[in-house]
């Protein structure tokens, strides 16, 4: 059976305010070899106390290969089931993502599009989280908000410092667009997903001309309409670009003091961004130190204790 930092089952509770419309719920862990089921559930009041409000209910069940959806009605009692088919397996990972919206739970398995259930008790009363089941979890955390396109973001100390790794979270819709942003407002670095090539193309601007675009590294990881998580790593001589947790490309840096020069990002193009972290720690090329992060919009990590921590904001615009 799979270790797991955090004990089955699991409870959390969210800090105040709760939820608000835009931000996901994230779940990430590994099906147990021999799971029969596991359960998560966003629940309002204190859970196990005869008081609670389940806002919603995901059971997936493994012996007949189906999952459930359900929630509590206003007047305390269970609603109508909803079924779909079970897309995990055992022994495998599972990230499962609730992103909330006024009317609606939009639910990603692995981050392609899987079920819509629609809000039966009011999502802003959910205070707690919880996870049971033969499962282990690695992480549960949460935050975002509705983004408006083309979005910009001044860095922590006006620089995204090498050691440091900037996260992004996103649907891609169409073409988008990463850029690095330095102090004359030039593109430092600009990554674009073209969807029509299937390509993903890097390139920089020196002195407002651009210079050769570089492609290699492969097709594009990215898919319309599938989340994605991109990570960028500024490192002493390169960025390091990662999707969905797989090294994709590097990029050699052309611009003079890469420590200090990148001061902002922006994300354009066709693109849902669902949300932004960027790492506060340094980062060598040997090991990996621990890091907190800090998030646009609001945003939480809950530890092994079921307790929230809430991660300071620090940014400018």
């Amino acid at each position: 059976m799979p270790s797991s930092d955090f004990p089955m089952p699991y409870t959390s509770r969210l800090s105040e305010p709760c939820l608000a419309p835009g931000q996901s719920l994230v779940f990430q862990g590994s099906v147990d070899s021999d799971a029969r089921h596991f359960e998560l559930s966003l629940i309002s009041g204190v859970p196990n106390s005869g008081q609670e409000r389940i806002a919603l209910q995901i059971c997936f069940h493994f012996e007949v290969g189906i999952t459930i959806l359900n929630s509590m009605l206003e007047n305390g009692e269970w609603g109508e089931e909803e079924f779909h088919s079970n897309p995990f397996f055992h022994g495998k990972p599972f990230d499962v993502r609730i992103r909330v919206h006024e009317k609606r739970f939009d639910i990603f398995v692995n981050q392609v599009p899987w079920a819509v259930f629609e809000h039966r008790t009011d999502f802003r009363q959910i205070d707690h989280i919880q996870a049971s089941g033969d499962v282990s979890l690695s992480a549960v955390h949460w935050g975002g908000r509705y983004f408006e396109m083309p979005y910009e973001m001044t860095f922590h100390d006006h620089a995204l410092e090498s050691g440091q790794r900037l996260f992004v979270y996103g649907i891609p819709r169409g073409d988008f667009a990463v850029s690095l942003i330095g102090d004359s407002l030039e593109e430092l670095f600009r990554m674009s997903a073209l969807f029509d090539k299937q390509i993903v193309v890097r390139n920089a601007q020196t002195d407002k001309e651009w210079g050769a675009e570089e492609s290699e590294g492969g097709p594009s990881p990215f898919r319309k309409g599938e989340g994605f998580d991109l990570v960028i790593l500024n490192e002493p001589l390169a960025l390091q670009i990662s999707v969905n947790g797989t090294p994709f490309c590097s990029f050699f840096h052309r611009t003079i003091d890469a420590h200090k020069d990148y001061k902002k990002v922006r994300i354009s193009g066709e693109v849902e961004l669902t949300g932004m972290e960027v790492s506060l720690c340094w980062e060598s090329v040997g090991g990996v130190s621990n890091c907190c992060k800090y998030p646009e919009g609001r945003a939480g990590r809950t530890n092994a204790a079921g307790e929230n921590v809430q991660q300071p904001i620090g940014l400018s615009r």
